[in-house]
């Protein structure tokens, strides 16, 4: 394998000296001071172009080292890791690599920036450890969104890449397209490189950027190699970074009249779940532009009337009469609250209501009637789900929007703070709202 990428690739070495149209292909590819062909490594001539040399980017090889993995299916991917590796001018100052090995665990091999020599770094591929267990592909995503790509470190202000080598097949699909969408909405492009004789390509199709066949390889295809290899050329010369921001910046800024209701039905999800909720919803308020024309509230269930029960014991059938007669309100009542408070907003006003729910909370008939009867007024609902347990056909009848684009699913309460900007791009663009989040800063797919 490693032989025809080499050969491939001096074919292409021979085919611009003969070709003007591909000489100023590669020519406006060069951005900086540093030769297509020029810096060797090492001392030895590279069988691979030097790349866009000077472009700054954070590029993290992550490498299935599970049980299923045989020893020859690992071999071909160190390899095809130790022949990617010198596509990139590596500097402290512009590309910085890491390694991750992982299997039923992650392990960060070495971290991006530890090492700054082509020769370093593909020793440490030589000697990655085989971590065992059953693959989790959520539980690596997971790691690179909260341990890896973090201000404390990644640069803020370079290109983040990942590139992924397995062959699908985990766990849990369903947790590991969640994960995968998370981490790209933080700005991170993620390719991903089949191994091993079967592969679930619609799994990594689910972790890849879109479009897929931009961001989802196979080891065994020498085209689709080959085509990597120009794609993060490409890719790493077309990051557009832009200066870290000065001050406080706001996200979202409405550009016409925007009433925003937040619907949190506290008594289904529980006290100390709520209290996330509302500690969420007010850092949410606080990336809107206070200056524009946007107005919100945070409604939440009532409770019921426990006053009725009196305060002093009484006969059993007494008691029991007044249980019997008890109505714990539920989603349903919250949906006609945000409903009676959107009815009264000035005309042009653009109606948008965010509820949260986990699976605590019944989505009952009457709950489906009234996300109806918001429907018909013209609410545009968010529907933020927490959890795993959930029923996408259900949630899409409470949200409007095409194609289920208004349903936000969060792993955990735990993700729920990581989610902001995610969650802040999908409400400001439902508003047509100006969003100048840092999530757009590298092409952000999600």
């Amino acid at each position: 394998m490693k032989q025809f990428i080499v050969l491939c690739l001096m074919s292409l070495l021979i085919v611009r000296g003969n070709s003007k149209s591909l000489d100023k292909w590669f020519d406006g590819m060069q951005s900086d001071s540093h030769s297509w062909y020029g810096d060797m490594v090492d001392d030895t001539k590279r069988s691979i172009p030097q790349g866009c040399g000077g472009k700054k980017a954070d590029v993290y090889l992550v490498i299935d080292t599970s049980d299923d993995v045989s020893s020859e299916q690992l071999q071909k991917q160190t390899d095809f890791a130790k022949e990617l590796v010198t596509i990139f001018y590596m500097n402290q100052d512009t590309v910085r690599i890491g390694i991750i090995s992982y299997g039923g665990k992650v392990a960060m091999v070495t971290e991006a920036g530890e090492y700054n020599k082509h020769h370093q770094i593909r020793d440490v591929i030589d000697i990655i450890p085989r971590i065992g267990g059953k693959r989790d592909n959520a539980g690596a995503l997971n790691f690179l969104r909260n341990k890896v790509f973090t201000p404390s470190s990644v640069r803020p202000e370079v290109g983040h890449v990942v590139i992924m080598l397995t062959n699908g097949f985990s766990t849990n699909a369903k947790s590991t397209a969640m994960n995968a969408k998370l981490l790209r909405s933080k700005g991170v492009y993620v390719y991903t490189v089949s191994v091993g004789p079967t592969t679930d390509m619609s799994e990594l199709e689910s972790i890849a950027s879109p479009p897929a066949q931009k961001f989802v390889f196979s080891h065994e295809n020498p085209q689709l190699a080959e085509s990597l290899i120009k794609l993060l050329h490409i890719k790493e010369c077309d990051y557009q970074v832009s200066p870290p921001f000065e001050g406080e910046t706001k996200i979202c800024a409405a550009n016409r009249p925007v009433d925003i209701v937040f619907g949190v039905e506290q008594l289904g999800l529980g006290t100390r779940h709520a209290t996330d909720i509302i500690s969420f919803v007010y850092e949410i308020l606080g990336e809107f532009d206070s200056s524009t024309d946007i107005n919100t509230a945070v409604i939440m269930s009532k409770s019921p009337n426990y006053v009725s029960l009196g305060k002093k014991v009484q006969k059993i059938s007494d008691v029991r009469t007044k249980l019997a007669s008890m109505i714990f309100p539920e989603m349903s009542h919250l949906l006609k609250k945000i409903r009676r408070t959107l009815v009264r907003s000035q005309k042009d006003t653009q109606k948008t209501a965010v509820v949260f729910i986990d699976n605590n909370m019944d989505l009952t008939k009457k709950t489906l009637i009234e996300a109806k009867r918001n429907k018909f007024m013209k609410i545009e609902t968010y529907v933020i789900y927490i959890g795993e347990d959930y029923n996408k056909r259900e949630l899409e009848m409470i949200a409007n929007g095409a194609d289920g684009e208004n349903v936000l699913i969060i792993p955990s309460y735990a993700d729920l703070l990581d989610s902001k900007e995610m969650i802040l791009k999908a409400i400001c663009r439902g508003m047509y709202m100006f969003c100048s989040s840092p999530i757009s800063l590298y092409g952000l797919q999600t």
